[in-house]
């Protein structure tokens, strides 16, 4: 994810093996680091930060990064690298969920969606995802999400033109091989500079969740069959 891109928008073979920069912020336990880690992507863990101490404790346990803000709203943006390869942020959603009082940014936490903004636009990052709960896109009929996704349009680079494809949508865990439904609000932002091709991207096509047998074994299959069509008789009759 080097600056130094290719005309496919590829990076070369000089920077890509380059470790990648990477930055969260409302960090919760970093899954997104394990997530890279799993991956086997080469990075640095440039920083994390996170109001809550139990989140600080088990990131700094887990997944240290070079630098811990406790408090993203105290911290100075122009003290970090500008134009870090990937920025991941899920501000806080309690304010705009339907399982809370959904006060927006009346809720002194919702105002931290515009540090997270404030990072974006100083720091540039060439990739960034953003997470909030489903409310975020409904609450005061889209009222947040709209303004939130106006501001990162209107960023500039410095040719004065917009920076950043943006593309947001609804992601149900439950259509991505998760037996969860969890809905989601994701928001991508993609460099037009580093990355020429972004205009391509589309969020992942549905898969089917894996039968529960594939992490019990063959014995769970012999099992399923003995006693899938008790389930299903019972299950129609209900």
């Amino acid at each position: 994810m080097s600056s130094h891109a290719q005309a496919d928008g590829s990076p070369s073979d000089a920077q890509a093996s380059a470790p990648i920069t990477v930055g969260t912020d409302c960090s919760g336990m970093d899954i997104p680091i394990l997530a890279l880690q799993n991956l086997d992507v080469n990075f640095r863990h440039v920083f994390s930060s996170d109001n809550d101490k139990y989140s600080k404790e088990f990131i700094m346990k887990n997944f240290p990064p070079e630098k811990f803000y406790d408090d993203i709203k105290l911290r100075d943006n122009y003290v970090l690298d500008k134009n870090m390869d990937i920025y991941m942020a899920g501000f806080p959603c309690q304010p705009f969920s339907v399982a809370g009082y959904q006060q927006g940014l009346k809720d002194p936490r919702g105002k931290i969606v515009n540090y997270v903004l404030r990072f974006i636009e100083i720091n540039r990052p060439k990739l960034f995802v953003l997470e909030n709960v489903k409310g975020f896109t409904t609450l005061d009929n889209g009222k947040y999400v709209s303004q939130t996704v106006n501001f990162l349009e209107q960023i500039q680079d410095t040719k004065g033109r917009p920076m950043y494809w943006i593309y947001h949508d609804i992601v149900n865990t439950a259509d991505h091989g998760v037996p969860q439904r969890r809905l989601r609000w994701y928001c991508v932002g993609i460099s037009k500079e580093h990355f020429p091709t972004g205009g391509n991207f589309k969020f992942p096509a549905n898969i089917s969740c894996p039968s529960l047998s594939t992490f019990l074994g063959a014995d769970s299959d012999a099992l399923a069959s003995a006693t899938g069509d008790r389930k299903s008789t019972r299950l129609n009759s209900s």
